[in-house]
């Protein structure tokens, strides 16, 4: 079962269809319980600190 959300092959409007139906068909619950996992996984991955960072490092190597 996807923890964070549900991934599909870029392009192919048959697996995105069946997985549109998928969540339809899912409880509420579960639905939520996905949502909130992929938020709270978004913010542990994606934060101000870490792109911060990440630039400083970029911007290191093209002076270095």
């Amino acid at each position: 079962m996807e923890k964070t959300g549900i991934l599909f092959e870029a392009g192919n409007s048959d697996e995105l269809s069946e997985k549109i139906i998928k969540v339809m068909n899912m409880d509420p619950n579960e639905i939520s319980k996905m949502g909130n996992n992929g938020r709270e996984n978004a913010l542990k991955k994606f934060n101000v600190e870490k792109m911060c960072f990440s630039t400083y490092s970029e911007y290191k190597k093209l002076f270095n």
